[in-house]
């Protein structure tokens, strides 16, 4: 069984024998879109689910995602800025005391 969206749906299962047997037939399944489970002695070891392709450049291609123009390892490379108090709140804390 399998959670998605809110959703219950209903996968099948397979032993590894059967996959054995079987992989061309299940993997024309998976290829249709289904998700298959693989249980080994009747508990479930993996599960079978379709390939999505090049997703990122469909999405980089639609422009609905910008690459980033800097890696996030030279971002943690740079060395952090001191944190300084805005001037407002400086002038209160004087006057607090």
């Amino acid at each position: 069984m399998c959670y998605s969206g809110g959703t219950v749906c209903y996968m099948k299962r397979y032993g590894v024998r059967d996959l054995r047997q079987n992989a061309s037939m299940l993997l024309r399944q998976v290829a249709a879109g289904e998700t298959i489970e693989i249980t080994n002695n009747g508990q479930p070891v993996a599960q079978l689910i379709p390939a999505v392709y090049d997703s990122w450049a469909a999405l980089v291609a639609s422009k609905e995602v910008t690459p980033a123009r800097t890696s996030v390892t030279d971002i943690l490379a740079r060395p952090a800025r001191p944190y300084r108090l805005p001037a407002a709140s400086t002038t209160e804390q004087q006057g607090d005391r």
